[in-house]
């Protein structure tokens, strides 16, 4: 299965400016409708590379496309489901 892929993504930071979560549209994630892109958040960030086009969580290893447009610095709130918490049930 070919890794998940977020479009339009996002980095939510710390107060200090370090990568937290990514916010973007994912297709391919394994708890969600394979060809569906859903606005979601990823788990926490263990690497991110976007020069690379990737960025990993604690279970998913996801694939970059298109960067949105802008940035959010805050880490309170949760608008969107994270990735993990869809399921195909």
């Amino acid at each position: 299965m070919d890794r998940p892929l977020i479009e339009n993504w996002c980095v939510i930071t710390t107060d200090s400016g370090r990568p937290l979560y990514l916010e973007g549209e994912i297709t391919r994630h394994p708890h969600q409708d394979e060809f569906k892109a859903q606005r979601q958040r990823t788990s926490i960030l263990r690497t991110f590379a976007p020069g690379l086009g990737t960025a990993t969580t604690q279970n998913t290893h996801y694939r970059l496309g298109k960067r949105a447009e802008w940035d959010r610095a805050e880490v309170t709130g949760h608008p969107y489901p994270h990735a993990g918490d869809m399921s195909n049930d």
